[in-house]
């Protein structure tokens, strides 16, 4: 029988080992990332029904004003969505974590780094619900507060810690405390893997200090309950912030190459020169 000739098949684009920073092996795990963290606040709250058989959920506020049926799951019960997507968001920084370290050439166990980044979760939590208590959330929306400050702690200390680890207190640690400062306080991050941990950090309070603007207007709608926005807003910025590292590195990269390229090309050039300059001093 008459066979049709096979295509080549393309060669696979390999993986990067421990401890190198490949930004394509970046660019596509951030694809899975976004997917899982919406999967956190979009797929997470509409699974209560299987716990609670026969429930229904219904519109709790604005009866005046309907939402969509699709987002009653999510706004009918805040401080349930908020604890659902606090345990996605643990699960889903576990995994990213663990990769964050991989490329960073770090171990990839749950031992003393795993104690570290619950320690600076924990209390990067309690200074965020302090923080927010201050800024003029009601105290009875505690419970509200306190989940999405866990969030927030999740996405900025656990990836950055379980990679790091937290510095010594002592003279060695001075390097380290400097680095952990750089990339926290100030976000100057000097190479890809640096902007890999701090763009998303920075990507995420600012996602949340953004996604906190609906709450002030005056819509009386059924996703302005505190604190939905700030939690949507804080996903959205920590993949955001991911993707501006990706994009940053990449620019870098492509400058770095074309200078390299015409330093190359200058240095051919001066070697192609040099024999007409040494006929031309003869000829003198």
């Amino acid at each position: 029988m008459f066979k049709l000739p096979r295509r080549p098949r393309p060669p696979k684009i390999p993986l990067a080992p421990p401890g190198s920073f490949a930004l394509h092996n970046y660019f596509s795990a951030l694809g899975y990332l976004a997917l899982l963290l919406g999967s956190c606040i979009v797929v997470l709250p509409r699974s209560t029904d299987y716990f609670y058989p026969g429930g229904h959920h219904s519109q709790s506020t604005s009866s005046d004003r309907p939402e969509h049926p699709w987002l009653t799951p999510i706004t009918a019960h805040p401080a349930g969505t908020a604890a659902w997507c606090a345990a996605g968001v643990a699960i889903t920084m576990m995994w990213w974590g663990a990769k964050m370290a991989r490329w960073w050439g770090t171990p990839e166990t749950f031992g003393e780094r795993s104690r570290d980044a619950i320690l600076a979760t924990a209390g990067t939590a309690i200074l965020l619900l302090n923080a927010i208590t201050l800024l003029g959330v009601p105290v009875s929306h505690i419970l509200e507060s306190a989940l999405l400050s866990l969030t927030l702690a999740l996405l900025t200390a656990w990836p950055i810690v379980y990679v790091l680890g937290i510095p010594s207190l002592y003279d060695d640690g001075i390097v380290a405390r400097w680095r952990l400062t750089r990339l926290v306080c100030a976000t100057d991050a000097h190479d890809s893997k640096e902007r890999a941990l701090a763009f998303p950090l920075a990507g995420t309070l600012i996602g949340a200090w953004v996604g906190a603007i609906p709450l002030a207007l005056d819509w009386d709608r059924p996703w302005q309950s505190w604190p939905l926005t700030p939690l949507v807003g804080s996903l959205v910025g920590f993949v955001a912030g991911g993707y501006w590292a990706f994009i940053k590195s990449a620019l870098t990269a492509l400058h770095k190459d074309i200078a390299d390229e015409q330093a190359a090309e200058a240095a051919a050039a001066d070697v192609a020169k040099a024999p007409a300059r040494k006929r031309k001093n003869k000829t003198k």
